[in-house]
């Protein structure tokens, strides 16, 4: 059963309110984001590399999801996010992972770029489902997938917006670049509450 009825625009419009009353960490969380993820391709050891990047961005992942999930509950996200549990980063590390492979399909062949977008738009919600809901990683996998299946029109629009605001934003001298990522999680954890409520999810 396909739902495809939230407002993309109401959502953008939403986080920037949110990241706004909340810039200083948002920023920050992203910023770590950019920094590690430029340590870890520096490192010269392609294993070493691969496998930094795929637990850093486990926990950076967690941290800005809870921090989106703070600051849409109108409460003010701290640093403390940063204080992630070895089981919540360990739950994690699916993310980092299902973003390795979209991103696999890119570097395999160029025609098949284009599939990194449904791919993302068919896992959205999973960084909030593994916070929030106490599912086995298996269960928040299949439950993510089904959520994607069943508004997969809106949400693959919402993937494709974010891609073009994340382009816009590095080319606003780098700020706009971190200010684009930390709106995109903010907006998807809006996506989820929003479905959530509405008993879609």
């Amino acid at each position: 059963m396909l739902h495809d009825s939230f407002d993309i625009s109401s959502m953008y419009k939403k986080a920037w309110l949110i990241f706004t009353k909340n810039i200083l960490v948002f920023l920050a969380l992203a910023g770590l984001i950019v920094l590690a993820n430029l340590f870890f391709v520096s490192i010269g050891i392609r294993l070493i590399s691969f496998i930094l990047q795929i637990g850093g961005n486990a926990y950076l992942c967690a941290s800005i999801s809870k921090a989106s999930l703070i600051a849409i509950s109108n409460s003010k996200p701290t640093f403390m996010v940063l204080q992630n549990t070895k089981e919540e980063v360990l739950r994690f590390l699916i993310v980092p992972i299902i973003v390795f492979i979209g991103l696999s399909f890119g570097t395999l062949n160029t025609a098949l770029v284009f599939l990194v977008i449904p791919i993302t738009a068919l896992f959205l919600p999973l960084p909030f489902i593994l916070l929030n809901e106490k599912l086995t990683v298996v269960e928040s996998v299949k439950k993510a997938f089904r959520f994607g299946i069943n508004n997969f029109c809106s949400l693959t629009l919402f993937v494709l917006l974010s891609v073009l605001l994340c382009i816009l934003g590095a080319m606003a001298l780098g700020v706009g670049a971190l200010a684009a990522m930390s709106v995109i999680f903010i907006a998807m954890a809006l996506i989820y509450s929003y479905f959530i409520h509405s008993g879609q999810i």
